[in-house]
């Protein structure tokens, strides 16, 4: 096509299977590439690939001078990959990426980016770069390419982001950074990719308008849909009404776009306007699964444009209000359970925590769960709501408050099990402590002074609702001190707490089952368990319970602080999952709806591989929709996203409430593993036996499977369903290929072939194994605090000093200066993680005010989760500025839920840590004490060894030029299974 103003060139032919990529034209142009790019030559996955894990690029030549530049691509980095992808617009040297003269983001494999620009010619390790803004990627899946688009406008001096669509930064002004951009190439470029991968998968580069020009949506107009919430069965008709103001006069007809939930088109319809003003859209489907639809209207010229349902929220911190536009309806098309008739009873294996919001109740039945646990039966408060509590004063009880609750849960066939929780202030021994801690009223997280108050709360609770109820949750999340703010009091007392419900309840209900207050899969917590196990809590409960997510990892530690203490191991239960929770807290990406399916899905599969006798998800209703996350981190608004459906601004189906639901119609809401097996290197299985008869469940986390690989397991009668319901082709000469990153269903499997295949033991935690023994290097940490307070003088013995295994680096000069050496020495205490880093170096230069690597700084990475696994790693960056010693938090090890008290999220400077930095003559001393919190979920145990690494980054007034490391997986990659490894030594300074 012509490359002219306002022009587009797509860079990606998939018509040009192995052909070489230098050289190709595109439109008038032609590329511009390392020889070590091509196009895919296979149909599966076309697009293009590199032959080896040398650095690459591939650009385009952009003629004239535009005044804006777009460059949209969609990329994936190879998963496993440790290298990264970039997409930029500039002037660089063919084969010297990130790029020069220009602006770009670099994307890596667990979806975090960096929007930069660089003014010098860039190489391999960005010595010039500034950061414009870094993050995680919105709606990010692993398993499929991220649409991309990054765009220049030169009038204004900006650069712009989109992903999946949807902005991710705005327009950044390039003003005052010194950065000139010389819009000359735009293209890709990247390092360590997987040879044979297809990681450009399109690519297109215009000029001319603005991206933010669009044509701008339709909010007076919209459809909704006539069942709520957006619900059908096959052959059922799905329809949508209009609503809001009459369509504007000069659109003609309505055009509705069906997609997939990777964003595949289904169907397109247009609608003549009489049709949808008298009744609206219909569609009468005939397979089952989950769509969006999206409703443009068209007006006499052809133009097109979105209606989107626009709704507001407000960060009750800052008062700030962020306005959504939805264009996109989700709706589910599933056919009804043939096992939910009148009268049958409840099995109680899969549920929900229920809220106390009645709300919830039908979309728990439709979506199949039979099982709820009232989080909580509110004593003293519901969260920070005081105005709730049953018992507001002494012997007072308010149980209309909670009787419309039991009886709609009833009458919905529900098995019902109870939390205890949130002690009145009047009963509570620190009734003064009335603040809230981010979401709990703090006096209300201790054990009554008087433990009989909540003896008698306990059996006038089991009294009432005893013929409705008899599983009940002692708590919620109870940690030591800072691990959780549902749990302020010591371990000891919550013993006292638990045994006066247990023998309470007990004594009226001897066949009633007792769950211990839910515990996350963190340090905080096991540290807790390990103490209350010690005081004799076995005899206070007969079930584990478990919060968050892959309890798996969890549970291996429970069951070994069992063995510890000599007592039995209880059943397990997930009473609150995070299946797809998503926090405004989180490090990691927001994920993408397909991406958070598969987790559920993975975390179930691994749930009933380890015997987990109920499941209850945490929650029906989105507390916060997703896309409104962003915004909530940057205005300090704590809250998540994890509901199977949406409430704004209409309640609508999301892709895991389809997926769940599914998995319930084809079990019959039983499940429980026979064996694990494997049709193929890549795949995983499971035989279950379900309510429905033998089940296998399989998938691939990795390479696709060939549908041909189930024949030897399957049975005549066999039917193939992928992860919504439709049917797969089972027979070996369709050439059916079963993708990664979702879940099949082999109805009526051969069990006598499955059990002639050899047992497999991949579905529990394979990489967690894998990564945790992997170290580096070793050194020791002394077992005592290294300094009495941050002013300490020091009095560190040479025994204590890491002198050893540091290795420098000079990407610049080539040698690293012999002056530059270091040494460090780290303590572990109550009083939190002691770091002393002492840096030999005659030029002192930090000049950067968000970049400090580039300038002498000091980088600590941390494995809080000791299991060398990305989003379990907290790394601190120190520096000494102009403006004085800093300390900031570049990442943050994911909190998966939980709710830790005085912990920073990533992105700011480290609230409760104590740092000194000084500068003598050619020394600088880096002094640190971080709170263990901060570390959340490390806590203080020293009795185990701790995961570190450290990096020294040299400046000498003219750039970065040598990094000193202890460790390793920081600098070069950012791999928590390469730090070193720390090993206790008991010590006591003076």
């Amino acid at each position: 096509m012509a490359f002219a103003p306002p022009a587009t060139a797509t860079g990606l032919e998939k018509g040009r299977p192995g052909a070489q990529l230098r050289g190709t034209p595109a439109g008038t142009a032609t590329w511009q590439a390392t020889p070590n790019l091509v196009f895919a030559s296979t149909t599966q996955a076309p697009g293009i690939q590199v032959q080896d894990t040398r650095p690459f690029a591939g650009r385009l030549p952009i003629p004239g001078d535009p005044a804006v530049v777009t460059a949209e691509a969609e990329l994936q980095v190879t998963p496993g990959a440790k290298g990264w992808l970039a997409l930029g617009i500039g002037n660089p040297r063919l084969g010297t990426p990130p790029w020069g003269k220009g602006v770009y983001v670099i994307l890596t494999p667990e979806g975090r980016y960096t929007l930069a620009a660089n003014d010098e010619p860039a190489d391999w390790q960005s010595q010039h770069m500034v950061v414009l803004k870094r993050g995680s990627l919105p709606e990010f899946s692993p398993n499929r390419p991220m649409k991309l688009k990054i765009e220049y406008d030169r009038a204004g001096d900006t650069v712009s982001l989109w992903a999946g669509g949807s902005p991710v930064s705005g327009s950044v002004p390039l003003a005052g950074r010194g950065v000139t951009v010389e819009p000359r190439f735009a293209g890709f470029s990247g390092l360590g990719q997987t040879p044979g991968h297809a990681f450009v998968t399109a690519f297109s580069v215009s000029t001319g308008a603005s991206a933010g020009a669009e044509t701008s949506a339709l909010e007076s107009s919209w459809l909704v849909p006539l069942a709520i919430p957006a619900w059908w069965e096959p052959g059922e008709v799905a329809a949508f009404r209009l609503s809001g103001k009459a369509l504007p006069a000069a659109i003609v007809s309505v055009k509705t776009v069906l997609t997939t939930v990777e964003g595949e088109v289904v169907a397109e319809f247009i609608s003549p306007r009489a049709e949808i003003e008298r009744h609206g859209w219909t569609w009468r489907p005939d397979r089952p699964g989950f769509y969006e639809a999206e409703f443009r209207a068209i007006d006499q010229s052809g133009k097109e444009r979105p209606l989107v349902r626009s709704f507001d929220l407000k960060a009750p911190a800052t008062g700030t209000v962020l306005s959504i536009q939805r264009a996109r309806q989700s709706f589910a098309i599933l056919p009804p359970d043939p096992l939910d008739v009148p009268g049958r009873q409840s099995k109680g294996q899969f549920g929900f925590t229920y809220t106390l919001n009645q709300e919830n109740i039908p979309l728990a039945r439709l979506v199949g769960l039979d099982l709820a646990n009232i989080h909580p039966i509110p004593w003293g408060a519901n969260f920070s709501n005081l105005n709730t509590a049953i018992e507001p004063a002494k012997g007072q009880y308010r149980w209309e408050l909670l009787d419309p609750h039991i009886d709609a849960l009833t009458r919905a066939g529900m098995t019902i099990a109870g939390q205890f929780c949130y002690t009145p202030l009047w009963a509570s021994p620190h009734p003064d402590k009335k603040n809230v801690n981010i979401c709990v009223v703090e006096g209300t997280a201790y054990a009554p002074a008087d433990i009989q108050d909540y003896a008698r709360f306990v059996e006038a609770t089991v009294r009432r609702y005893g013929d409705r109820i008899r599983l009940w949750e002692l708590w919620n999340e109870p940690a030591i001190p800072g691990g959780s703010v549902f749990w302020s009091d010591t371990p000891e007392n919550f013993v006292r707490l638990m045994e006066a419900g247990y023998t309470t309840i007990k004594r009226l209900q001897p066949d009633s089952e007792v769950w211990i207050g839910g515990l996350g899969s963190r340090s905080a917590y096991y540290a807790f368990y390990n103490r209350i196990q010690q005081l004799g809590a076995s005899r206070f409960y007969d079930v584990l319970s478990q919060h968050g997510s892959f309890p798996d990892r969890g549970s291996h530690e429970f069951r070994r602080i069992d063995t510890i203490h000599d007592v039995p191991a209880k059943p397990a239960v997930v009473s609150e999952w995070h299946a797809i929770l998503q926090g405004n807290m989180q490090s990691t990406p927001i994920l993408a709806e397909d991406a958070l399916s598969f987790r559920l899905l993975r975390d179930l599969a691994r749930q009933l591989r380890i015997g987990i006798r109920r499941t209850l998800l945490f929650e029906m209703s989105n507390l916060t929709e997703k896309e409104a996350l962003g915004f909530a981190r940057e205005n300090k608004w704590f809250t998540h996203s994890s509901g199977l459906f949406r409430k704004r601004p209409q309640p609508e189906p999301r892709h895991a409430a389809v997926v769940l639901s599914n998995f319930l119609r084809i079990t019959g809401r039983q499940a429980t593993v026979v064996r694990e097996f494997s049709v193929s290197t890549d795949s995983l299985a499971l035989l279950l036996d379900t309510a429905r008869g033998p089940l296998a469940l399989v998938w691939s986390e990795t390479g696709p499977l060939p549908a041909s690989s189930l024949s030897t397991v399957a049975t005549p009668a066999s039917t193939l369903l992928d992860w919504e319901g439709r049917a797969v082709s089972l027979v070996p000469d369709t050439g059916s290929v079963l993708p990664p990153g979702r879940f099949y269903y082999l109805t009526t499997p051969d069990t006598a072939a499955i059990s002639r295949l050899p047992i497999t033991d991949k579905v529990v935690s394979r990489q967690v194994a894998a990564r945790a023994g992997h170290a580096a290097v070793e050194a020791t940490y002394q077992t005592a605090p290294l300094f009495k307070d941050i002013d300490a003088p020091l009095q560190i013995p040479s025994s204590a000093w890491i002198n050893t295994h540091w290795k420098g680096k000079a990407p610049r000069q080539g040698n690293l200066d012999a002056g530059f050496s270091a040494r460090a020495a780290v303590g572990a205490s109550d009083a939190g993680l002691d770091i002393v880093v002492e840096v030999n170096d005659t030029v002192h230069s930090q000049q950067e005010t968000s970049a400090w690597w580039n300038g002498d700084s000091l980088q600590i990475a941390i494995d809080c989760e000791g299991i060398g696994i990305s989003g379990g790693n907290t790394e601190l960056i120190a520096a000494l500025t102009p403006d004085g010693p800093l300390l900031h938090k570049i990442l943050a090890a994911d909190p998966r839920g939980d709710i830790p008290a005085r912990w920073t999220p990533a992105g700011n400077e480290v609230r409760h840590a104590a740092v000194r930095i000084e500068r003598n003559a050619s020394t600088t001393r880096y002094r640190l004490r971080v709170e263990w919190p901060e570390l959340y979920p490390l806590a203080n145990n020293t009795e185990k060894p701790l995961r570190l690494s450290l990096a020294i980054n040299n400046n000498d007034g003219s750039g970065r030029n040598a990094t000193l490391e202890w460790g390793s997986g920081i600098v070069s990659e950012k791999d928590p299974s390469a730090y070193g490894l720390l090993r206790p030594v008991t010590a006591s300074f003076p």
